[in-house]
C-alpha cells in the first residue's frame, strides 16, 4: 500500500504545481493584431524526476507548456481554405485534371478552372483552349467577352481578362503554350518564364518573356501591346495582343476564326499559325514560379 500512496502522492504533486499551488492558466495572446488561443500541453522534463532514476518509486517531472491553437489564424495564402489557383490545389494532393475552384487575390467570388496537374509536373491554369476539330464557343467577338471569359473550362473557352489579370498579379507565373500542329497532328510547345497582364485601365497589356522550348518565340515581340479586337479586319476577327498601329499579323494570333483556306487536306483546319506552325488546336496555361 507504500507504494501506492507514494505514487499517487508523487502524481498530485506533478499537475498541481509548487506547493500544491495552481499554475497559471494558458491566456491568449495577440499575434498580428489578432487574438490568438493558446492551450496547455504537458511534455516529460528528461533532465529531471521524482525519486532516484531508475528506482521503483521514480516518476518523470512533467512540465507545462502554452501552445498556440492550431489553425487559429487561417493561411495567408488562402481565403477560408479556397486555393489561389491550380498549383495551390495540387499541393493539397490532387493528382487528377479536371474541374476545380479557386479563389485568387482581388476577386470577390471563386470560380472554376480546368486544373492540368500532368503536363510538365502539373499544376497548371488553364486559361485559353481551341480544339480540333471544332467545339463550339466562339472567339470572333467583342472586348467585353473577352473581359469576363467565355465557353466552358472543360472544353473550348478564354477565361477573362480580369480573372487573368488578378491570377497572375498576386504571384511570380511562367507561361506554357501547347500547339498542335495542323500537318504533322504532333503538339509542340513553347514555355516563357515570366508572363504577367495589365488591368483594364491598361488593356490588359501583355508582359511575357524567357522563351524556351520546341516551338519558337512569337510572344516576345508583342510584349507590351495591349490586348484589343479589330472586328473590321476579318483575319484578326477575335482578342489578342495587336499592334495598335498597323494592321494586325493573323500569323500570331491563337483567338483567330479558322480559315478555309488553310484546309490540307480536306477536313482539317488551322486559326492561325505560331511561329511557322498551322495550329490545329491550342492550350494557354500559367503556373507560379
Amino acid at each position: 500500500m507504500a507504494r501506492t500512496y507514494v505514487v499517487l502522492f508523487l502524481s498530485v504533486l506533478m499537475f498541481s504545481g509548487t506547493g500544491g499551488k495552481r499554475t497559471e492558466e494558458c491566456k491568449p495572446v495577440v499575434i498580428d493584431k489578432k487574438e490568438v488561443l493558446r492551450t496547455e500541453t504537458y511534455y516529460e522534463d528528461t533532465t529531471r524526476s521524482f525519486g532516484k532514476p531508475g528506482s521503483p518509486l521514480s516518476h518523470p517531472v512533467m512540465k507545462k507548456s502554452c501552445e498556440n491553437a492550431r489553425q487559429t489564424t487561417p493561411p495567408a495564402d488562402t481565403i477560408a481554405n479556397v486555393p489561389r489557383d491550380c498549383a495551390d490545389i495540387q499541393a493539397r494532393g490532387e493528382t487528377i485534371s479536371g474541374i476545380y475552384g479557386i479563389h485568387p487575390r482581388g476577386v470577390k467570388n471563386p470560380f472554376n478552372v480546368f486544373c492540368d496537374m500532368e503536363t510538365a509536373g502539373g499544376g497548371w491554369t488553364v486559361f485559353q483552349r481551341r480544339l480540333a476539330p471544332a467545339g463550339t464557343a466562339n472567339f470572333s467577338v467583342n472586348m467585353t467577352a473577352y473581359k469576363h471569359g467565355f465557353g466552358s473550362v472543360d472544353a473550348e473557352h478564354w477565361l477573362g481578362n480580369d480573372k487573368l489579370h488578378h491570377l497572375t498579379n498576386q504571384k511570380a507565373y511562367e507561361l506554357r503554350l501547347d500547339i498542335e500542329n495542323l500537318f504533322h497532328r504532333k503538339v509542340t510547345y513553347a514555355h516563357y518564364r515570366h508572363f504577367v497582364i495589365g488591368n483594364e485601365t491598361r488593356n490588359y497589356t501583355l508582359t511575357v518573356n524567357g522563351h524556351f522550348g520546341v516551338a519558337g518565340d512569337a510572344l516576345s515581340r508583342i510584349s507590351g501591346r495591349p490586348f484589343s479586337t479589330h472586328p473590321q479586319q476579318i483575319d484578326c476577327n477575335g482578342g489578342w495582343w495587336h499592334d495598335p498601329s498597323k494592321k494586325c499579323n493573323p500569323y500570331f494570333h491563337l483567338n483567330g476564326i479558322r480559315h478555309k483556306h488553310f484546309q490540307r487536306p480536306v477536313g482539317r483546319s488551322a486559326f492561325g499559325l505560331f511561329y511557322g506552325v498551322f495550329v490545329k488546336a491550342s492550350e494557354m496555361k500559367i503556373r507560379p514560379v
